[in-house]
């Protein structure tokens, strides 16, 4: 059996509304597994994105159990969940998030310039991630330059360039056609299968979940029902 990558025991989150609090996650239980692929589905306000976040270490959850390759990462300083952070998890957002006045290949060096990696290692590492992602004659440009899925595969780039065992893609496709979208989550899933990069995506659409190997669907800040691709399924409890 694949050992657990994440597990989740009973997280919740909540927020002040007025003299109540409003709970966006409300018990979940999720294991993940190394190289796994997994769509996150449910509808706005299902807490998707709430999730997303916790697994990525931008926000924290108010009550239950985070492990990540098995150290609970409540229980680490704000300054170690960062370093665990920038070496461990990769970003891909649907705004691609790129800095507008920095060029693709110092876009791409932005996570390793918080780590002790020389100057030599860093080009080294975004080399190999543009040339991964096939965007490496474009490495001078601004991104106002590219194309939208140029823009995506910069990110993708940027979110490999620390070499993560995870990588979190909120909507990816959100902002793209149908035909680069097929691309961009050819290369999301030729990652999975070629490198073992578990690979936690949220989006509302089936066809971009079918290029995963298990579905997740959230409902009120609940897990309500999970699939996988062998076509076996089961109610949360």
């Amino acid at each position: 059996m694949d050992s657990p990558l994440i597990q989740l025991f009973g997280i919740e989150k909540s927020y002040p509304a007025g003299e109540d609090a409003f709970f966006a996650l409300k018990g979940i239980d999720l294991i993940i597994t190394r190289a796994d692929f997994v769509a996150v589905m449910g509808p706005s306000g299902s807490g998707k994105s709430t999730l997303l976040n916790i697994l990525g270490l931008l926000d924290f959850p108010t009550g239950g159990r985070y492990l990540l390759e098995g150290a609970d990462v409540s229980a680490l300083r704000k300054k170690e969940q960062a370093l665990l952070r920038s070496r461990k998890i990769g970003f891909v957002f649907q705004s691609f998030n790129l800095l507008a006045r920095t060029s693709v290949e110092e876009n791409v060096e932005l996570p390793l310039l918080y780590t002790a990696l020389s100057r030599q290692e860093r080009a080294h590492r975004v080399d190999w991630a543009l040339q991964l992602m096939g965007m490496q004659d474009k490495r001078r440009n601004w991104p106002s330059q590219l194309s939208g899925g140029q823009q995506q595969r910069v990110a993708i780039a940027r979110a490999l360039v620390n070499h993560p065992s995870i990588i979190l893609a909120d909507e990816p496709t959100g902002n793209l056609d149908s035909k680069t979208s097929a691309e961009i989550m050819n290369f999301l899933q030729k990652l999975n299968e070629e490198r073992a990069i578990t690979v936690v995506l949220v989006t509302h659409e089936h066809d971009i979940a079918a290029y995963s190997k298990r579905w997740i669907v959230l409902s009120d800040g609940l897990i309500v029902e999970q699939f996988s691709r062998n076509g076996s399924s089961e109610a949360a409890p």
